[in-house]
């Protein structure tokens, strides 16, 4: 298995995972014995993250994960679902508002759908709301 370079270019040591790295040193360390931080997998996903909001997005807690969901488009919608649904462990809270979302979405563009948050149908009838 390829081992992986560690430098220490700071002035005092550094501890990687049980291992102390002195300052102008570098060691080879098996991927498994590297934290996360450390591991090219997580600095590749990090920089993706930078380039790909909607990555970032999805590493989020749920609640504010949510309140961004307004400002999506539907086809970055679609894709933070696909993002969320491939994670090792997918969030059921994040899921089902990225859900909710898209059904407030179809309610409101489908004929005689809902016209605003409130719940209440829209004013269909085109004589301003007098009834009749």
């Amino acid at each position: 298995m390829n081992k992986i370079p560690v430098s220490n270019s700071g002035a005092s040591a550094m501890f990687v995972g049980s291992a102390m790295v002195m300052p102008g040193e570098t060691r080879l360390f098996d991927p498994s014995e590297l934290p996360p931080e450390y591991r090219p997998v997580a600095a590749a996903v990090a920089e993706a993250a930078q380039d790909d909001p909607l990555l970032a997005l999805a590493d989020l807690s749920v609640a504010k994960l949510a309140v961004g969901l307004p400002d999506l488009s539907d086809d970055e919608l679609v894709r933070l679902e696909a993002i969320e649904q491939a994670k090792e462990k997918p969030r059921a809270g994040a899921l089902a508002e990225i859900a909710a979302e898209r059904l407030r979405r179809a309610e409101q563009s489908a004929p005689g759908g809902l016209s605003d948050s409130t719940g209440e149908p829209g004013d269909q009838s085109g004589d301003g709301g007098a009834g009749e």
